[in-house]
């Protein structure tokens, strides 16, 4: 029979242990930081992404979306009217439009300009014109600068001008009925 040394034998020689405790490897700091780093990063992203929340799309989307037959033929009473209008800034106090149709028709007392953001429903203006005589108009507020989609149309609402478009700050914004383009 053999004898069995301890000095031969790897499971019976005592174990050597590390007199380190466990804070001081460097491994445990790693994955530590690790899970540190990945608490903080998906904090962050919810965060962002409260603050920064769509509002596109309306809560009212499909009862707007069966509205479109009607919305099409208050266009295209505003093209039948050959409607057209010229929105200025005047300076940063007040907007000023000028209206024109080929038709005989009286202007509208009051028009109303809703500008809709495309991205940003913060952004969004809506701007009341009253009648100064003459086809021109005024508002109470400036005309932002800015990419909008934008629709005017006066009270009784028989007729719409809608586009999406760029407002120049020296130009202002033009409305077409039939193109779009200014002349």
């Amino acid at each position: 029979m053999h004898d069995m040394s301890v000095r031969g034998n790897p499971a019976l020689s005592p174990r050597v242990t590390d007199a380190r405790p466990w804070y001081r490897h460097a491994f445990v700091w790693l994955i530590l930081a690790i899970l540190a780093w990945s608490v903080v990063a998906g904090l962050t992203l919810v965060y962002v992404a409260y603050s920064n929340a769509d509002d596109v799309v309306s809560d009212t989307w499909y009862r707007d979306g069966r509205g479109i037959n009607r919305d099409m033929a208050a266009e295209r009473m505003a093209e039948a009217l050959a409607i057209r209008v010229l929105v200025r800034r005047d300076g940063d106090a007040q907007a000023r439009l000028q209206w024109q149709s080929d038709t005989e028709m009286m202007p509208p007392e009051s028009l109303e300009l809703a500008l809709r953001h495309p991205t940003i429903a913060a952004r969004d203006v809506t701007l009341a014109f009253y009648h100064q005589g003459q086809g021109a108009y005024q508002a109470d507020q400036p005309l932002p600068a800015g990419r909008y989609i934008a629709t005017l149309a006066p009270d009784s609402g028989h007729w719409r001008l809608s586009r999406q478009l760029m407002i120049s700050e020296e130009f202002g914004l033009w409305l077409d009925a039939a193109d779009g383009s200014p002349p």
